[in-house]
């Protein structure tokens, strides 16, 4: 499965989870986290203002855990 996370411009991360694999909040949420370094990296500096994150109602998007990081 892949997870793609892109701007109006280009692709900024492809995470491919392993064969087997299941997408779960405790694999989601550090995605969260890396998403948002890659922001910050390509876009240098603070892309909070601006940002539509948008996600579909699955388990893992919609956890406590993964609701209060992202």
């Amino acid at each position: 499965m892949a997870s793609g996370f892109w701007d109006k411009d280009r692709i900024l991360l492809a995470e491919y989870l392993k064969k087997g694999g299941t997408m779960t909040a405790s694999y989601y949420t550090p995605l969260l986290d890396k998403v948002k370094q890659t922001m910050v990296s390509k876009w240098q500096g603070n892309p909070s203002k601006g940002v539509l994150f948008l996600q579909d109602n699955a388990s893992p998007h919609s956890s406590h855990h993964t609701v209060k990081v992202g």
